[in-house]
Parts: structure tokens; sequence; C-alpha cells
């Protein structure tokens, strides 16, 4: 055993990080799967974020609300409402199903289109 560990002690952090990979791209799998009506979302050339029937992704399906996003002329959008309206729940739901874009994943939407820059340009 001595010298198994010897052997292959540099291997280690390779395996570990392939073992991590794999069990990434296994739960992304499970999402998909499980949630069948999500899409996977297209990645634009230009500055772009666009979702038809965006929702949470928490929210069960028969309560969700979903809403139509387009933010591609705006260098910045103001958004209001009064107290318990959704503004917050709107944001995070930008918010989760962009890094779920991002990372690859299927997205609560029935369409989206995104930029993989950080931040949109002018």
């Amino acid at each position: 055993m001595g010298n198994w560990k010897k052997q292959h002690a540099a291997k280690i952090n390779d395996w570990l990080l392939l073992i991590g990979e794999v069990e990434a791209l296994n739960s992304f799998a499970n999402f998909s799967y499980n949630n069948s009506s999500f899409c996977f979302p297209e990645v634009s050339d230009g500055p772009a974020f666009r979702a038809k029937d965006l929702g949470h992704i928490l929210i069960k399906p028969g309560k969700r609300i979903t809403n139509d996003v387009s933010f591609n002329q705006q260098k910045f959008v103001i958004l209001t409402g009064s107290n318990m309206s959704g503004k917050s729940t709107f944001l995070r739901t930008v918010g989760a199903n962009l890094v779920l874009a991002k990372a690859g994943s299927v997205v609560c939407a029935a369409q989206m289109q995104f930029i993989l820059s950080t931040y949109l340009s002018a």
C-alpha cells in the first residue's frame, strides 16, 4: 500500500478534480431531466439578454409567475413597485437563470438568449 501511495500521490489532485467535474455534469443532467419544460439558452454574439416566460427555478410551476424580459437596448433599468410586488423575486429569477445559463445548464424559460461577458457593453 505504501508503494502505491508514493507512486500515485501526485495524481490525486487531478483525480479529485475529475470526480468533481463528473459530479457537476451529473447534477446538471439530473436538473435538466427533472425539469423537462426548461430550455437550453442561446449564447448571443452581441449585447443581449432576452427571455420568454422566464420564471424562478425554486417556485413550483403551479405558483410560478413568468415574465418576458428584454434588456437589449437599455444601459440600466429602473425596477419599481409597491412592497411585496415581486421586485426581489424578479431580480433573483434573472440572476439565478443567468448563473445556470453561464454554467451550461437549462434555464426556467421557454426561450433565453444571453451574452457570455461579465457585463453588457454599450
